[in-house]
């Protein structure tokens, strides 16, 4: 399993181990940036690098509660950063009583709840 442009859940640390981008990685990146990132072309690659994004075995979010106020979210493969306010908003209401912490929990992880 080798990571590729596309979003691919399944290739994680854990079962690659390190893994270092080539040249031919970096063309369809540049490519899409001429013409969108001005004067893209006098940047000079120096170092590739794969970045891998966290993910839980079973893939699905991680949102549960710790204690009376703090709670545990997981990134999950960056879609944590695109799906964080609403992820937040599960949270808050979970917080003020809105929804039952174990119904956020499920919502969360895409297995029902509201």
């Amino acid at each position: 399993c080798r990571p590729r442009w596309r979003h691919d859940h399944h290739c994680t640390n854990n079962q690659i181990g390190p893994v270092r981008g080539g040249r031919s990685d970096i063309a369809p990146v540049r490519e899409a940036l001429t013409g969108t990132l001005r004067g893209a072309e006098r940047y000079r690659i120096i170092e590739e690098k794969i970045c891998y994004y966290t993910v839980s075995a079973d893939e699905r979010f991680v949102s549960e509660p710790l204690g009376k106020s703090g709670w545990l979210l997981s990134a999950c493969s960056g879609h944590g950063f695109k799906l964080g306010p609403l992820m937040g908003l599960g949270v808050a209401d979970a917080l003020t009583g809105k929804r039952a912490a174990e119904d956020v929990s499920r919502w969360a992880a895409g297995l029902g709840g509201v």
